[in-house]
C-alpha cells in the first residue's frame, strides 16, 4: 500500500461511523505527515476503490426507506421537522440551517445525522463515474 511504502503502519479495514463506508487507521507519525501521505496516495489508490465500493452498496427499496426513516427521526430528535424522503440532500441541509443553525449543538448533531446516512445521497458523495 502506498501509505506503508511511505513508512506508516496501517490498520485492517473496518466499518466507519458513516454507514456504508469503510476506513482504516494510519499510525506511526505526526498528524501533518500522516495527512500528507494520505493525500498523496488517495487519488492514485483509494479514490476509485472507495467510489466503486460505495456505489455497489447504495441502499434500495425497503432498506433505503428504512434508512430515510432513521434519518428523519435523527433530525427530528435535534429539532429539524418537515423533512421527507422526497427531499434532495440540499433541501434537507437548507431545512437544518433554517431551523437549528443558531443552536450549535443541534446544528452539529443534525449534520452528523446527515453524515451517518450519506449513502442516501450517492451523487453528492461520489458523482457518477
Amino acid at each position: 500500500m502506498c501509505i506503508v511504502e511511505k513508512g506508516f503502519e496501517v490498520s485492517e479495514v473496518f466499518d466507519a461511523s458513516i454507514r456504508g463506508m469503510l476506513t482504516f487507521v494510519i499510525e506511526g507519525g505526526e498528524e501533518a505527515k500522516v495527512d500528507e501521505a494520505y493525500d498523496e496516495c488517495y487519488d492514485a489508490h483509494l479514490a476509485t476503490i472507495e467510489s466503486q465500493w460505495f456505489h455497489a452498496n447504495i441502499p434500495t427499496g425497503a432498506e433505503r426507506d428504512a434508512m430515510f426513516a432513521e434519518l428523519i427521526a435523527c433530525l427530528g430528535e435535534n429539532g429539524v421537522t418537515g423533512v421527507t424522503a422526497a427531499m434532495a440532500q440540499q433541501e434537507i441541509v437548507d431545512a437544518i440551517a433554517d431551523q437549528v443553525l443558531s443552536d450549535d449543538s443541534k446544528f452539529g448533531a443534525s449534520l452528523f445525522c446527515m453524515d451517518e446516512h450519506a449513502a442516501l445521497f450517492p451523487e453528492d458523495m461520489y458523482p457518477s463515474r
